[in-house]
């Protein structure tokens, strides 16, 4: 009953650590994000299979200008969930950044394929039009509106 307990504190703890540096990161605050997170994933390992917690990771600091030292996050989000559009915007908007336009490209028309509106589907055509001209569409006025829309 004690190991119980310890694990069930351990997991609120982990939880609480996890909401904390998903705020942290929707801010723009990578490192201290990425520290709770680090922390959180330390107490409870099973947060390793939250698909919600490696995208927001994901997304976030690739809008924030840390697309490189994200992509972790990006593939593992990715890798749990392929098939959500969310995982592949998200990776996508990392590839973008880091100049991988081919893979961006992979991941919006994937994105784009399985949106949940219309609305999403025409914007992720329109970023997947730009990359095939060779531009990349997130542009910081489009980060700085993403990042509006995601807190």
């Amino acid at each position: 009953e004690r190991a119980f307990s310890a694990s069930a504190a351990d997991s609120s703890a982990a939880a609480s650590l996890a909401t904390e540096g998903a705020s942290l990161a929707r801010q723009g605050n990578f490192d201290d994000a990425l520290t709770a997170y680090s922390e959180a994933l330390g107490l409870d390992a099973r947060l390793n299979k939250s698909v919600g917690l490696w995208h927001g990771l994901c997304w976030h600091g690739s809008l924030w200008g840390y697309a490189e030292d994200v992509m972790f996050a990006c593939e593992q989000a990715v890798a749990l969930e392929p098939l959500m559009p969310q995982t592949r915007e998200a990776r996508g908007l990392a590839r973008a950044m880091t100049s991988d336009y081919a893979g961006a490209i992979e991941d919006l028309e994937q994105s784009a394929a399985r949106a949940p509106t219309s609305e999403k589907r025409v914007e992720r055509i329109g970023w997947i039009e730009t990359l095939k001209a060779g531009e990349n569409p997130f542009t910081e006025d489009v980060l700085q509106a993403l990042r509006q829309r995601a807190n």
